[in-house]
């Protein structure tokens, strides 16, 4: 059995008799039973045969008749081994297609090998059929496994709402196995299972792309600028997900229709956020910079206008609900004791605009050079060092056109900025 023992066979030796082949550690031959002990003999004898003597009243002496040889015949439990090692090695090529624990039956090959060529055939043939009941278990349980596993996955995927259906092949993989076709049902499995793997590849990135719609959708309620159009593409990916025999394709259409909803939002939530974050700024400049009350306020602002301009809409919105909160805590502020009512006596002469600037340039250019100071004292390679290096440039640039008003909000921005990040000492 050349599939079993490979280098392991036996050396032979042909019958003297029968001339079939047997191992030279046999006591008899397999075919004819004379016993091997005597081959030499039989040979020797064979070799220095003579005439047979004839009868007296012959007329003529007969020749010896010639010997024939009997075509050698094979045992019938050596067949049986034969065939039983390779149908064993057929069923290994093919459980390693599935990866079955347990497959690993080399022990009883080299077992049945030494076996076979110490001449007990039958006992050979009793390991190798054990072997073979084994990996044909192994085989069916681990096709029941993974039958298993494909209809848990097909139930979550339908608890997510993906129509995806594996129950027709399921049923044709159960009759592959009732008929014994352990190759074919295999193969479905495998398919199968690489089908409904893409299948779940693609919806987790549908999924996250979901999720962050989801996400941008609480923060357009929170800022009033729901998106019509978003709506109408989550809607139509619902529909796509339930559509029966579910496919990549199905599931790709729905990537390029929720990555469209993604950027509209993109594209109209930040200028809503950012006009009511102006609107917050104003209020909280009215209590002056000094006023501790609205710390936190200030503190939120910062965070939402620095999560903004990172792109962060979420994170951005989450630190508006705060500021919100803050702001209708702080309620109205005091009235200012001066410059208030100077610039309602002077109302009827308003001051010239040299007069205007004169007297914020140097209020301003005082505020930048305090802010100055408090970014050289960041880390150089900070990103907040970054940022707040170029607020100064933009309010110097401003103060340098005498627009002084946008240098103003501009220097305020930074200073809620680096009140959140870095507070000042008390």
């Amino acid at each position: 059995m050349s599939k079993v023992s490979g280098t392991l066979a036996p050396l032979t030796s042909d019958c003297p008799v029968c001339e079939a082949e047997n191992p030279t550690t046999a006591i008899s031959c397999r075919t004819c039973g004379y016993p091997t002990g005597l081959a030499v003999d039989a040979l020797r004898g064979l070799s220095g045969a003579e005439a047979v003597p004839v009868d007296a009243g012959a007329s003529t002496p007969k020749a010896p008749r010639a010997r024939t040889a009997r075509p050698p015949t094979k045992d019938p439990t050596a067949e049986q081994v034969e065939r039983a090692a390779a149908e064993l090695d057929q069923t290994l090529r093919i459980v390693n297609r599935l990866g079955v624990a347990g497959s690993d039956v080399t022990p009883e090959l080299y077992q049945a090998a030494l076996t076979q060529a110490d001449g007990r055939a039958v006992e050979a043939l009793s390991l190798l059929r054990s072997a073979l009941a084994r990996l044909h278990e192994a085989t069916n349980d681990a096709l029941a496994r993974r039958l298993r596993s494909l209809e848990e996955r097909q139930a979550i995927l339908r608890r997510e709402g993906v129509a995806v259906s594996v129950g027709a092949e399921a049923v044709r993989i159960r009759a592959e196995i009732d008929a014994g076709r352990a190759e074919e049902a295999i193969s479905r499995v495998v398919q199968a299972d690489e089908h409904l793997g893409r299948i779940e590849t693609d919806w987790k990135g549908l999924k996250g792309l979901l999720r962050q719609i989801d996400e941008l959708r609480d923060s357009a309620d929170v800022v009033g600028r729901p998106v019509a159009e978003v709506e109408e593409s989550v809607a139509q990916i619902k529909r796509l997900l339930t559509e029966p025999d579910l496919s990549t394709d199905t599931l790709d259409e729905g990537a390029q229709i929720a990555a469209r909803a993604l950027m509209l939002l993109h594209e109209a939530l930040p200028p809503a956020i950012e006009q009511e974050l102006e609107r917050h700024a104003v209020a909280l400049d009215a209590f002056g910079a000094d006023y501790a009350p609205a710390r936190s306020a200030r503190g939120a602002h910062a965070e939402a206008t620095r999560h903004l301009r990172r792109g962060k809409i979420v994170e951005s919105t989450a630190r508006l609900r705060e500021l919100r909160a803050a702001i209708a805590e702080l309620g109205e502020p005091a009235p200012p004791e001066t410059a208030r009512g100077t610039d309602d006596s002077d109302s009827d002469s308003p001051p010239l605009d040299g007069e205007v600037v004169a007297s914020a340039l140097p209020r301003l250019l005082q505020k930048a050079r305090g802010l100055a100071a408090r970014v050289r004292a960041l880390p150089t390679d900070s990103e907040l060092a970054y940022e707040a290096a170029g607020e100064i440039r933009r309010a110097t640039e401003l103060l340098r056109a005498r627009k002084l008003e946008d240098a103003d909000a501009t220097l305020s921005r930074l200073m809620r900025t680096l009140d959140a990040e870095v507070p000042q000492e008390p």
